[in-house]
């Protein structure tokens, strides 16, 4: 195999397992897996989201993965835009992300700025990852991520509300909510009911 070759494959392989670790940590904030968010971060790796916590990134796994299982019942982290920066041991990605989440109405205002509390809300944030990761004995981590929000909105859950699911800890699978359509639209889905 000529060096060019071996170069290349050397690239692909890594940004593939950047690309891997930047979707595991949306996975795993989703479903509350915390070794697995936990996994994605060097052990002296350091956080900076959005002016909401900053810090070591394993007490920010402690501090987000806390607010969700306590009172987030669902959240759903997508990427896009992914772009990766190779440079020996070291890496620069950057990354699109859209979060949901299902904010019910119980929760305090304090927990997250902007709940209007008394009414069960979907809180939309629109943002970027930035991170500098490093390959340490073979292994590429982020050794540190700040967060950006670019926008946010609050929307309350329309038509009586939504039904708790169960926390789906280490799933692979999830399920859409009920309140996404009204059940006279077309696209409705019961999947909760098909799944009895």
């Amino acid at each position: 195999m000529d060096e060019a070759t071996r170069a290349t494959i050397e690239r692909l392989s890594s940004e593939a397992e950047i690309s891997r670790l930047l979707h595991l940590y949306c996975h795993a904030a989703d479903t509350v897996d915390r070794a697995a968010f936990r996994s994605v971060f060097h052990a002296d790796s350091t956080h900076d989201h959005a002016g909401i916590f900053k810090g070591l990134s394993r007490d920010f796994c402690d501090f987000a993965l806390g607010v969700f299982e306590a009172d987030v019942p669902v959240t759903q982290h997508h990427l896009s835009n992914i772009l990766i920066e190779l440079d020996g041991d070291r890496a620069r990605s950057s990354c699109y992300f859209l979060a949901y989440h299902l904010v019910p109405a119980s929760m305090s205002a304090e927990v997250m700025t902007g709940h209007r509390r008394g009414r069960d809300e979907v809180y939309w944030v629109g943002g970027r990852y930035l991170d500098r990761l490093e390959r340490r004995r073979g292994v590429w981590k982020i050794a540190h991520r700040t967060a950006v929000h670019d926008w946010a909105q609050w929307d309350d859950v329309r038509d009586g509300g939504y039904r708790r699911p169960a926390r789906l800890r280490g799933a692979s699978i999830f399920f859409p909510l009920e309140h996404s359509l009204t059940h006279n639209e077309p696209g409705s889905v019961q999947l909760g009911e098909r799944m009895k």
